[in-house]
């Protein structure tokens, strides 16, 4: 068996005792998608085929990266021991450390959402591929299995209506549509008052999705913006790098209290700068003290691109905001550091690590850090304006759509979806992405100055307490021509994203996070019933 068939049949094996055991037929969908996509005969097969894709290549590429996967989880590909399934255990006895990244590979289906079962079904129902043949060499009857799965639908359904329909009084039904047209006249608003050429705004409500927006895509025709734009996120960034940095830690492959120094020897030094007395935790949480790099304008125009490595000594040329540990700064600095220090605890780029270990895994098919200086937004997107952050009413507008985004990179360089950004914070914030004891740092915070009103910081994401008392936790973030919010509930059953495609505001609000917190007050502070 090839790396990639051992890896899968450990995915099915899951599958298997969750189907039996809880009902609940959570599975990695884009993984299991794949295996059909490099079989021959599947319909996939002959779109590459058609496409001129040579199958071979295919499938020697995913026999790479699931080899890489199994030596994550502390597997040998050459000594892997196939578990059979064991109704005296609820998991594959495959030790804590291969549970856990097993676990956190599985897109989590929510007991409400059936959506995962049917694709379970859908896939036992094929006769021909990898899947058949995994479940074959797991001594699994694929008929049963798949009778099994039936009744799990069929059960299951009459309390799903009762959910969606019964459990609702007209008055919550009535509150939250109204609750979406105040969004929506918000979303007017940001471009008739404000003068922002575009905006949109994706809304989770559980199971439940609204869209909207308002203004253009692009000036020059007029192309509406849509729900599969992808955008320059900015700082969201950072919880995409502090989400792999606390993966590395819950691995052991590294501290939160192992320094700079120990990961990036004699880079964080000069002008009072000391590696030696900054940790990770420091790095994520903005109590370094390092010099924001970004402050430095002058420095940045002199080259027209970067390497981490630079940014990092544009910083260390200037003295230190205050010592480690005893003040807070935002400091984009930080970030590349922790960038650079997940290169070298992994041995691969940072895009590849944030790729194969959250966009994969839960399908976030629009998020990507471009590689080097790739100025390009690949796939559907708006034009991104700036007024360089000028804010008088009559400044030039310029177009920002290519951009570098080497001098952002692990601090800002991301781009992804309004639909992308509430599956992650929804996983995220819901504790399906962390272990707990890496969920619990994540979300320890500490007092901000300067920076967004009423927030905290934990390590990659804030809590805003807006003017209704109410607390949202995630991340926001603005890069030239492109400002975003994507915030949510504690549990993450409730999320708003929403970006403009400028970085202005008039009519009253200061900037766009002006017009952010009033779409999260309409959505979190309306009263229920009204």
């Amino acid at each position: 068996m090839s790396a990639f068939d051992k890896y899968l049949h450990a995915v099915i094996v899951r599958a298997t005792h969750e189907a039996h055991e809880d009902g609940s037929a959570t599975i990695d969908a884009h993984h299991l998608l794949l295996s059909l996509a490099a079989d021959q005969g599947s319909t996939a097969q002959r779109v590459l085929a058609s496409a001129g894709v040579d199958h071979a290549a295919v499938r020697a590429a995913l026999d790479r990266e699931f080899e890489h996967s199994l030596s994550l989880i502390g597997v040998s590909p050459a000594t892997y021991d196939l578990p059979r399934p064991s109704h005296a255990s609820r998991q594959p006895r495959l030790g804590a450390s291969a549970r856990l990244a097993l676990e956190r590979s599985f897109a989590s289906a929510r007991k409400k959402d059936l959506g995962s079962a049917h694709l379970l079904l859908g896939i036992l129902q094929a006769h021909i591929g990898t899947v058949p043949r995994a479940l074959a060499l797991a001594g699994i009857d694929q008929t049963e299995l798949a009778d099994h799965v039936r009744q799990t639908l069929r059960a299951r359904p009459d309390a799903e209506s009762a959910k969606a329909a019964g459990s609702q009084s007209e008055s919550e039904t009535t509150s939250s549509s109204e609750g979406y047209e105040a969004i929506q006249r918000l979303l007017q608003q940001a471009v008739t008052r404000g003068g922002l050429p575009g905006i949109l705004a994706e809304v989770r409500d559980g199971d439940r999705q609204w869209f909207g927006t308002a203004g253009v895509a692009d000036t020059r025709t007029g192309r509406e913006r849509s729900q599969q734009d992808r955008f320059r996120i900015g700082s969201i960034s950072k919880t995409f790098v502090a989400t792999v940095v606390l993966q590395l830690a819950a691995e052991g492959r590294l501290s939160l209290a192992d320094t700079a120094e120990q990961w990036l020897p004699g880079v964080v030094h000069g002008h009072h700068h000391d590696g030696a007395g900054v940790n990770i935790r420091m790095l994520l949480n903005h109590t370094s003290g390092i010099f924001n790099y970004t402050d430095d304008q002058e420095a940045l125009n002199r080259s027209e691109s970067h390497t981490p490595e630079s940014l990092v000594r544009i910083a260390v040329s200037h003295p230190p905001a205050f010592a480690p540990g005893s003040g807070w700064a935002y400091s984009n600095t930080n970030y590349v550091l922790a960038g650079l220090i997940i290169e070298r605890a992994t041995g691969r780029a940072l895009a590849e690590e944030i790729t194969a270990r959250i966009s994969r895994p839960l399908g976030l098919t629009g998020t990507y850090l471009p590689h080097g200086s790739d100025p390009t937004i690949h796939g559907p997107h708006s034009r991104h304006y700036t007024k360089l952050f000028r804010s008088d009413p009559g400044a030039p507008v310029h177009d920002a759509t290519e951009l570098d985004a080497a001098m952002f990179w692990a601090a800002g360089g991301m781009i992804s979806t309004a639909g992308d950004l509430n599956r992650f914070f929804g996983a995220l914030l819901g504790g399906r992405i962390l272990p707990p004891d890496q969920q619990r740092d994540m979300f320890t915070t500490v007092p901000t100055r300067d920076w967004i009103s009423n927030a905290a910081y934990g390590l990659g994401v804030s809590s805003v307490t807006l003017p209704c008392g109410k607390t949202v936790w995630g991340m926001g973030g603005a890069l030239f021509g492109s400002w975003s919010y994507s915030y949510g509930a504690r549990d993450g059953e409730q999320m708003v994203t929403a970006n403009v495609n400028g970085d202005w505001c008039d009519g009253g609000w200061d900037d766009p996070i002006g017009i952010f917190t009033d779409l999260l007050q309409a959505k979190f502070c309306r009263r229920s019933g009204t």
